[in-house]
């Protein structure tokens, strides 16, 4: 599953820390961040897991336009 935030245009609705925040209220233990071609979520997303005893797991959906390079 790639989940996306606001720094994925068009295709995430949620900044990190909402997107951390909707995993904790769910009771899951980790969260997976993939964002298209941007990592600089990574930090915010990392900050908020932790203060939320949840493992966080960053990623990268790396495309050449709306291509998906890895498909």
């Amino acid at each position: 599953m790639l989940l996306h935030s606001y720094f994925s245009i068009k295709y995430g609705v949620l900044s990190p820390e909402e997107f951390v925040d909707w995993v904790f209220d769910s009771g899951y233990p980790y969260a997976v961040l993939t964002d298209i071609n941007h990592t600089g979520s990574g930090l915010s997303f990392v900050k908020r897991a932790q203060e939320k005893k949840i493992q966080p797991i960053l990623g990268a959906d790396i495309r050449n336009g709306s291509y998906r390079d890895w498909e």
